[in-house]
């Protein structure tokens, strides 16, 4: 055989099937079950974190309730729950967001953010009422409920 010959005898260059996306490499399975884990965790953190301010907050207005209930004062009802409603806000929403306001734009926060708008308005009216005429406030008949329904409303609504 001549030189030609051999390079006649010759086959082309075979190459290799193209690589198939599915089914992925064990690697990318062990990733997807990895990610899927700590987004599963990262879920069950956040909702028993709120569930937790839920039940901290309810368990705290019930001892605001139990106080209101022994001495019926509306100007310390008032205080109570304008803090615990802070308090609240604070956890619930960004700080920066919340702990600047006051006067109206917290009236106006606590009645944009509560479930039923009506109520919130009426909770934020009244707290702000009572806090700022002191002794000198003149409790409506229904004034304490209203608020503590109200109170609750609202944080289960925000939390």
């Amino acid at each position: 055989m001549t030189g030609n010959d051999w390079l006649q005898a010759l086959r082309d260059i075979h190459l290799p099937p193209p690589v198939s996306a599915w089914p992925p490499g064990v690697g990318w399975w062990v990733g997807a079950v990895v990610l899927l884990t700590a987004l599963l965790l990262a879920r069950a953190a956040v909702r028993r974190r709120s569930r937790r301010l839920r039940r901290l907050a309810l368990l705290e207005l019930e001892e605001v309730a139990q106080a209101f209930e022994a001495r019926s004062d509306h100007e310390a009802l008032a205080r109570h729950l304008s803090g615990l409603l802070r308090r609240v806000a604070l956890l619930r929403f960004e700080p920066t967001r919340v702990a600047g306001l006051y006067g109206e734009e917290w009236l106006g926060f606590l009645a944009a953010t509560g479930r039923d708008a009506g109520h919130a308005e009426r909770l934020a009216e009244g707290l702000w009422t009572a806090l700022y005429a002191g002794s000198h406030y003149q409790p409506v008949d229904g004034d304490a409920e209203c608020w503590l329904r109200a109170t609750r409303r609202w944080i289960e609504a925000n939390t």
